[in-house]
């Protein structure tokens, strides 16, 4: 029975925001049996399922988690009744226990970016993943975190990996203790090292080069569909097309050709 919750759970998961995401991240980067059911995932949609308008804690506040000044709880209303306070009402979901933005993350209250390091965590952790959507996403910078046997923080993730978006640290970290994360660069590794990856759509992608695509077709073996529209720094760029990944790598391979026969025709004399 557990086994059949979990898996409902898990194999295709949706995120009111990013802070339940965050939460996802600590839980499969810990545990395998729940990261080995993880088929599908979209953050293409991330919060949409909530008014816009609802304050809801972010990331960064699960980052912050162990300290009281950065977690704010709703108010229960059998706590309100028997204590005698009043409070302004705030907009809430049903049912719904999500903390509330921290005044000291104001201005990131209603950012839905997400750290590259959450995304390599789930990529990393989830091995029979294969459906990813990143269409849209909005990623914020992090480190990597340089870490010894000696160190105050070492990763919990089974992976071994551990990035300032774990830490709850600020603006005190040294220039050798981290490591910059570029998606160009790391987020694509973390996306070839999965085996069995079917689907991808990374639409608007402006992080995704032609060499970067022509990698992803050429080196994910199973991959059979990629989204790659409206990738890179310019609109209507001849690779950046949607489609089965066989055509799409011969729309990548045309181009290149192409260039090549620009470039030595403006060589010859």
């Amino acid at each position: 029975m557990f086994d059949e919750v979990a898996h409902t759970l898990y194999a295709s998961p949706s995120f009111a925001s990013t802070y339940r995401l965050a939460q996802f991240v600590s839980v499969v980067s810990r545990n395998r049996f729940l990261a080995k059911m993880v088929r599908k995932l979209d953050l293409s949609n991330l919060g949409s399922c909530v008014d816009p308008d609802l304050p809801l804690a972010g990331w960064r506040e699960w980052k912050f988690r162990s300290s009281q000044l950065y977690t704010i709880h709703r108010d229960d209303p059998q706590d309100r009744r028997k204590s005698g306070r009043v409070r302004r009402k705030l907009p809430t979901l049903k049912t719904s226990t999500h903390p509330l933005p921290s005044p000291l993350l104001k201005k990131y209250s209603t950012s839905r970016d997400v750290p590259v390091g959450g995304i390599i965590h789930i990529l990393r952790a989830c091995p029979y993943l294969r459906e990813l959507n990143l269409s849209g996403v909005l990623l914020a910078p992090d480190y990597s975190v340089r870490w010894t046997k000696t160190s105050t923080y070492k990763p919990v993730a089974f992976t071994g990996l551990l990035f300032v978006s774990d830490v709850p640290k600020s603006f005190t970290w040294k220039e050798d203790d981290t490591k910059p994360l570029h998606a160009s660069v790391d987020l694509v590794e973390a996306i070839l090292g999965l085996k069995c990856l079917e689907r991808l759509k990374i639409k608007g992608g402006l992080w995704v080069t032609r060499d970067i695509a022509k990698r992803m077709v050429e080196k994910s073996e199973r991959l059979e569909k990629v989204d790659f529209r409206e990738c890179g720094m310019y609109k209507d760029i001849c690779w950046a097309v949607k489609g089965q990944k066989d055509k799409v790598k011969e729309v990548i391979e045309e181009e290149l050709q192409a260039e090549l026969r620009r470039g030595q025709s403006t060589a010859s004399p």
